[in-house]
């Protein structure tokens, strides 16, 4: 909507604004509204403008996203078949032994086509085809760690600074210290996206 009418789009994590506001008391929108306001003629300096994906990004999200789903599904289905086997009675198992293969043969077939549509997309954008094949170069980077990279940083646009990316994938340790009395191993944040591990 925003697009089609010429005008620009700010988007900005709601945690830093709900904590720029200090110790609040009660809520509403219009007090809300206040504080949003607020927040964007303070920090104009820092504002981000949105920019929508290319239409190829859009759809390997999607089907990055739909992967996952299905290899999160099969994961729980093959669970159900290893953990259950010694908790459950001997014919409830065997008849849930002979059903949940059939839904794990199909989703296994659902990754490969999802994974094949993904290999054509890429194959097909010469950008996506490009870094790719620089990030495969690299050694233990696979294709799908590869593919989950381009999405994540939106074809490396999205973050001009590789010790942010560390740092949003969470393999950057913060120190938790404080005085003499608080004195914390060093560990990842919990805010950090631990998929792109």
């Amino acid at each position: 909507m925003c697009e089609g009418l010429g005008l620009d789009l700010w988007l900005e994590n709601p945690y830093l604004i709900k904590h720029s506001w200090g110790l609040q008391r009660g809520k509403n929108d219009r007090s809300d509204a206040r504080k949003i306001a607020s927040y964007a003629c303070r920090f104009v300096d820092r504002a981000k403008l949105f920019q929508f994906p290319q239409k190829s990004m859009a759809t390997l999200r999607e089907l990055v996203s739909e992967r996952d789903m299905y290899v999160c599904a099969g994961a729980n289905y093959q669970g159900q078949l290893t953990d259950r086997k010694r908790f459950t009675d001997k014919e409830d198992y065997q008849r849930k032994s002979q059903r949940l293969p059939i839904l794990i043969e199909g989703l296994n077939e659902s990754i490969e086509q999802v994974e094949k549509e993904i290999r054509e997309l890429i194959e097909n954008d010469p950008t996506l085809w490009g870094q790719l094949k620089l990030l495969c170069s690299v050694d233990g980077v696979g294709e799908r760690i590869a593919v989950k990279m381009i999405v994540e940083t939106n074809a490396f646009k999205d973050f001009q600074d590789p010790r942010k990316f560390c740092s949003h994938a969470g393999i950057v340790l913060f120190s938790y210290s404080s005085g003499s009395s608080i004195r914390s191993r060093n560990r990842v944040s919990d805010r950090a996206d631990k998929s792109i591990k």
